[in-house]
Order: C-alpha cells, then sequence, then structure tokens
C-alpha cells in the first residue's frame, strides 16, 4: 500500500557489459565465438526507474495565528524549504488579506535561490481591527514544476473542525502469534479549538487479516474539542508471512478530509524473543508484566523499569530493547528516561493511567511477537487531590526553562474570600499552612510544585479535612511572560477518583479563575466558574 516515489534510472552493470563483449576460445563447453561489439558508453538496458533532479517547493499546509484579541498585533514564522534534488529559483511573494510579510531573520528580504534542505523563514503579521474571522493567502512564485505558484492558506479567529491521527502513517504489528488477534488502536483527536470534529472509518483494504473491532466508527463519530478516541484495528494471521493492508478514514477536516493509515504486521514463523517488565518503586513495590501486568502508584512518583527478565526461547539471548510510552493522560508531557536500554524509569508527573510497552528482539534479529504491556495507574490517595495544568499556544516548548506561570489556590471558609493571603489560602507562598488541628500536620494541606515555566502540573493535596467545611478552589494567571494566553484545565480527585474537570479555560496575563467549591464530608464538588481581571 505504499505510495509510488520517484525512482532513478538504471544503468547497466559494466562487470555485465564486458561479460557480454568477451570472447572465448580453445575450451571445453566454451559458448560459440562471435563479432558482437558492445559501446561501454552506451546504457545496456532501461528498467522502470528514472531519475528525476528537480526543485521541490514545500511548507504548512495553512498557518493558524489563533485568538487576536481587538487592536493586538501576533505575529508567526512560516517556513518554505526547498525538499527537492535540485536549485529552487524563489520569484515574487504576495500576501493577501489583511496579513503583513516581513523576513527579519534575512535581513528584510529573502534569498531568491534555495539549495536542496535550505529553508526561508518568513514572519507573517495580523492586527485584530476586531474579533471577527480572518482569512487571508501567502504565495510564492518558483521553478517547482508541479507547484509554480505555492500557496499557504492564513487564518486568524478562525476555527475549524480538526483531526489529528496518532499514528498518522503506519500501524505495524510486527510479529504476532498464529490464530490470534493482536490489537491495535489509531487515536483520533480533535485538534479544534472550539468546533465539533466528525469523522468515520469509510474501508479497511488489503488483506483479510486486518479487521476493525468496533463497528461503531463505520458511522460518523463526533469529537468534542480536545476529546479523543481510540479506533481498535485487529490483526489475525492464519500462516506465517507478510501482510498489508490501509484504514481508510474521512472527516470534515477540509484541509485533510482524506486519511489513509497503512497497516502492516506479520505472522510468526517460530518462537519469538519474550519480552517482560519489572516495574518497582521502593514505597509501591513491584509488579512483573510477562506480558501483561499493573502497579498502582501515586503522582509524582518515580517508576524504575527493567528488562532484564525478558528471555530468548530459541537460546540465542536478548540482543536490543525498544521501551514505549503507548498511553498517558490527557495534558501529561512526560515522556521514557530511556526507550533503548535494559533500564528505563518514568515520572508519574499527572493522576490517570500509563501504558508501559516494550519489545525485545533476540541475536537472530527477530522480534517479540506482541509487546510486554506495564499499566501503572496515578491514584492519589489522599482525600483531595487537585490538578492544575495548562497550555500555552505562543510557546513552542512548554517542557523547558521558559514558559507562562499559573497558579493553583486552595481557600480555607476562614479566609472570608481573601485570596493570595497566608494563612487561609494554600499557594506558592504558602505551601503548607496548618489548618484544621494546631499543630497536627495529617490534617494540612500542601502544595508540591510550583511550575513557574509552563504546562504543569501544580497539585494541592489535603488528607482528613474538616467537616462541614466548603473549600474554594482557584487558578490565577500570575506571569505570562510575553507568551500570551493560556488555556488552563483544572481537575478534582475526591478519594482518588476523578470527581470534577474543567478544560482548557481561557485566561490571559494575571486574570483569576475561580473554579469550584468543595463540601466535605460530602466531597460534592460544586462549580463556580467566575473569571476576574484579577483576586477578587
Amino acid at each position: 500500500m505504499r505510495l509510488q516515489r520517484e525512482t532513478v534510472r538504471r544503468w547497466a552493470r559494466l562487470a555485465v557489459l564486458l561479460v557480454a563483449s568477451v570472447t572465448i576460445s580453445g575450451c571445453t563447453g566454451c559458448v560459440e565465438e562471435t563479432d558482437e561489439t558492445v559501446d561501454f558508453f552506451k546504457p545496456h538496458e532501461y528498467g522502470e526507474w528514472e531519475y528525476r533532479g528537480e526543485p521541490d517547493i514545500d511548507g504548512p499546509e495553512r498557518l493558524l495565528i489563533g485568538d487576536v484579541l481587538e487592536g493586538e498585533t501576533v505575529s508567526r514564522d512560516v517556513e518554505v524549504t526547498n525538499v527537492g534534488r535540485n536549485l529552487l529559483k524563489l520569484g515574487e511573494w504576495q500576501i493577501e488579506g489583511r496579513f503583513r510579510l516581513s523576513f527579519p531573520r534575512h535581513d528584510g528580504r529573502p534569498p531568491v535561490e534555495l539549495m536542496p534542505g535550505e529553508a526561508v523563514t518568513a514572519t507573517i503579521t495580523y492586527t485584530a481591527h476586531n474579533t471577527d474571522r480572518a482569512e487571508g493567502v501567502l504565495s510564492v512564485e518558483s521553478n517547482d514544476p508541479d507547484e509554480g505558484i505555492f500557496e499557504i492558506p492564513l487564518y486568524a479567529n478562525a476555527d475549524f473542525p480538526c483531526l489529528e491521527l496518532d499514528p498518522a502513517d503506519e500501524v505495524d504489528f510486527g510479529m504476532a502469534e498464529l490464530g490470534e488477534t493482536s490489537r491495535r488502536f489509531i487515536i483520533a483527536k480533535s485538534c479544534a479549538r472550539r468546533s465539533p470534529t466528525t469523522f468515520s472509518v469509510t474501508s479497511l483494504d488489503g488483506a483479510d487479516e486486518f479487521s476493525l473491532l468496533d463497528n461503531q466508527f463505520r458511522s460518523q463519530v463526533t469529537l468534542e474539542p480536545g476529546a479523543q478516541v481510540r479506533i481498535p484495528i485487529g490483526f489475525s494471521p492464519e500462516t506465517p508471512g507478510e501482510y498489508e493492508g490501509a484504514v481508510f478514514i474521512r472527516s470534515d477536516d477540509d484541509l485533510e478530509p482524506n486519511r489513509v493509515v497503512d497497516l502492516q504486521g506479520r505472522g510468526r514463523p517460530y518462537d519469538c524473543p519474550e519480552p517482560v517488565i519489572r516495574a518497582y518503586n521502593p514505597e509501591r513495590g513491584e509488579a512483573i508484566a510477562d506480558p501483561m501486568g499493573e502497579l498502582q502508584v501515586v503522582p509524582l512518583d518515580d517508576i524504575d523499569l527493567d528488562a532484564s527478565l525478558s528471555r530468548d526461547p530459541e537460546g540465542s539471548g536478548i540482543s536490543r530493547v525498544e521501551w514505549r510510552l503507548a498511553e498517558r493522560p490527557a495534558d501529561s508531557t512526560e515522556g521514557l528516561a530511556n526507550t533503548s536500554g535494559e533500564q528505563s524509569s518514568l515520572w508519574m508527573q499527572l493522576a490517570g493511567t500509563y501504558v508501559v510497552e516494550l519489545d525485545v528482539w533476540n541475536e537472530l534479529g527477530v522480534k517479540s511477537c506482541e509487546p510486554a504491556r506495564m499499566t501503572l495507574k496515578s491514584i492519589s490517595d489522599e482525600d483531595i487531590h487537585i490538578q492544575l495544568v495548562w497550555n500555552t499556544p505562543a510557546d513552542p516548548n512548554e517542557t523547558d526553562q521558559s514558559g507562562s506561570d499559573v497558579d493553583i489556590h486552595l481557600l480555607h471558609p476562614n479566609a472570608n474570600l481573601h485570596w493570595n493571603s497566608p494563612p487561609w489560602d494554600c499557594f506558592w507562598q504558602n505551601m503548607e499552612p496548618d489548618w484544621g488541628e494546631t499543630g497536627v500536620a495529617i490534617d494540612n494541606p500542601s502544595l508540591d510544585i510550583d511550575d513557574v515555566d509552563g504546562a504543569g502540573p501544580e497539585n494541592i493535596n489535603l488528607d482528613n479535612p474538616e467537616v462541614e467545611t466548603t473549600y474554594n478552589v482557584g487558578a490565577y494567571y500570575f506571569s505570562d511572560h510575553n507568551y500570551g494566553r493560556s488555556y488552563v484545565t483544572v481537575r478534582i480527585y475526591i478519594g482518588g477518583q476523578l470527581a470534577y474537570e474543567a478544560q482548557r479555560k481561557p485566561m490571559d496575563n494575571q486574570e483569576f479563575w475561580h473554579v469550584a467549591n468543595i463540601d466535605w464530608p460530602s466531597g460534592e464538588v460544586i462549580e463556580v466558574d467566575r473569571l476576574y481581571q484579577s483576586f477578587p
């Protein structure tokens, strides 16, 4: 199911031509002498391959400026690259709509030529006269034989149905047991900000060994912004060998309405090496995945992962391992510490479910038929667990040491709604206040992290809350550090179970959001959802 790519003309090997031109005599069984000669400088044969050394212009399929307030000016960079194999000559750049074009990274003027692999960065600037949707087009003239005019649509204050697939190109089942069904998932996620996105699986073609395991996806599925579902695909080989297929998905994402995800897998010819995962934490103990296993942990735990128990029934030994984080909670930005070593580790950044997979190879290069899967359930052991995370679209790397700063607050009723002041507000300046019985620590709240550079999390935990008490939960945008608007999510867990979730609240610099109240001992969460310009 692979798309046929640009090919290269094959010339006959000189050795073949030499053999064809030699005449041999004086030996038994020799071929008959011939006077035929061969021109070594003429191609001996032509195949189906043809070399095309052409320039090829490439860039983003669209540029979304995002939400721009009235009177605000926002700039975004767009990169145009020569992905071809010959010199790309650039002509006139034009921009339509209420957008401005500049080249600050190139002394104000773009280069006129790009060698293969070179790129030019253009800056698109938009000033909002109002908050209405704005559209435009950036056009670039070049000598690309297929796209003489390359266009990039531009949008501001616009929202579209948007579908992301993970994986987007190919699902590889690896080597599977004969007569059994291996399961893999395509995660379909709405990447729109406000608009719902619809999709359906229109067909599954190729080998009969592939199947759609849930027929609900053959009908139209609607995803709200940020929501995601897992499309289960099965692979059931009956005989050894390689198999290929494809899943066809259609959506109302007007940029890419039709998607194709290739499928491939192999039926197992003989015994595969067997991956085994050992997960360990000094406080939580250990669990073994052989091939499945589960360990219950607590948010912010560090979990050690070990592949040394893996084995090869063929007796050749394990020569290579590969770790994969197959599932993690929404908004988690943490990954595995090592993906190719015998030992790895994972930080339980958020409450929720993490799934770690391990594949191994033996010394013959044979891969495990199916991965070992360790499920790590990160569940708070406190009566109340409050989680704050946020996303800042203008921050290109939310895991580095530069980013926006949003703070979580838990307010005691004795504060009389006076936020941001000890001792009755638990926040970054009052991380472990003495509430409840004076001098007793087990009934005090605690803030575990003060994240000042983007994404979070920040967590407040409270065990043994006071009875007949209502606590207030809030979030304050302390500083955007010039990264602009953030989208803030607060989750409240009661007894380890998610009781309330408020997703992607848009907040601007120094705004305060009174999220909800928690009544105790009922554990009821009462939504407030009030946004203020500062602390009320």
